[in-house]
């Protein structure tokens, strides 16, 4: 964890004084994070982590009272939280959380650590870069999207080829909280707070008729293509869009048809790479000195 990303539900308060601990959080979230973005030195946010979160801390991290780790507000800033007070398991008093379940953010038994939170400084910029991805398998998508997410794409585009299975398209992790789960790690490991907004386009007649060439209108769309007879550059202009196909890659009348919206094709070298290997090339060649 190179970040504790403070999520909406864990904060309590924005105070001069730290809150009583029996009190109910006397700002909403919005707030909290809208006081810390806008350098208030008289306001903390002050949050309190509970559960696996928290066992995290104190088994993993080791932090203990006094202890600073680098922190920041999820959508907001980043800052530093210092460990205010380490107490004991509670009986949980939310009904949605479950805490017999220790993988649930939400559960409230076991030891809780309240930490202050201060600002001092906006998140890193993102990386202007779309990446447009034909589904992958479920169990390979969480790890893609972490690294996107790791590397500042804030804009990710799931699609459909002919060669991806129908089926992946129901699995479970497909499911908004799964994949707002992958998106947090990403956000945590690249130290970075801002959510990239993730979209599917499941028919492909709509990718290549107006997503395409929307997306072309801001830059260039790269879609890697084994046997595309130029090479991607390795820097990539941005703003850009890069798409990676599927195992096997996009068939040739799926190429023509994304030609056609407007994109471009480029291989990737004379080896042919799995899906993760592909991203990682297509939006490294897009990061700053590339």
């Amino acid at each position: 964890m190179n970040l504790l990303l403070l999520l909406p539900d864990e904060i309590l308060a924005v105070s001069a004084a730290t809150p009583d601990a029996t009190a109910d959080a006397s700002s909403p979230p919005t707030t909290a994070a809208a006081a810390a973005a806008a350098g208030d030195s008289a306001a903390s946010v002050f949050a309190e982590l509970c559960g696996e979160r928290a066992r995290h801390l104190l088994k993993v991290l080791g932090v203990e009272q006094g202890s600073e780790l680098r922190a920041g507000l999820l959508d907001g800033p980043c800052g530093v939280a210092r460990v205010e007070q380490i107490s004991a398991s509670a009986p949980t008093s939310d009904p949605g959380g479950d805490p017999q379940d220790p993988q649930d953010p939400q559960a409230t038994s076991g030891p809780r650590v309240r930490l202050r939170f201060t600002a001092t400084e906006a998140p890193p910029p993102p990386l202007d870069a779309t990446l447009l991805l034909a589904l992958p398998r479920p169990k390979f998508l969480g790890r893609i999207l972490q690294w996107a997410t790791t590397m500042g794409v804030k804009q990710i585009v799931l699609t459909h080829s002919a060669r991806v299975e129908k089926s992946y398209w129901s699995s479970s992790l497909l499911a908004p909280e799964a994949i707002r789960r992958h998106l947090l790690l990403g956000l945590e490991q690249g130290r970075d707070t801002v959510l990239p907004e993730v979209r599917s386009v499941r028919r492909f007649r709509e990718l290549c008729d107006d997503v395409v060439p929307g997306l072309r209108r801001r830059g260039d769309v790269w879609i890697a293509d084994a046997d595309a007879a130029e090479a991607l550059p390795a820097s990539v202009a941005l703003p850009a869009t890069l798409g990676v196909g599927p195992e096997g890659g996009w068939l040739d009348h799926e190429v023509a048809r994304l030609v056609a919206g407007g994109a471009r094709t480029a291989h990737l070298g004379r080896r042919p790479l799995r899906v993760e290997a592909a991203v990682a090339v297509v939006l490294g060649r897009c990061l700053p000195g590339s």
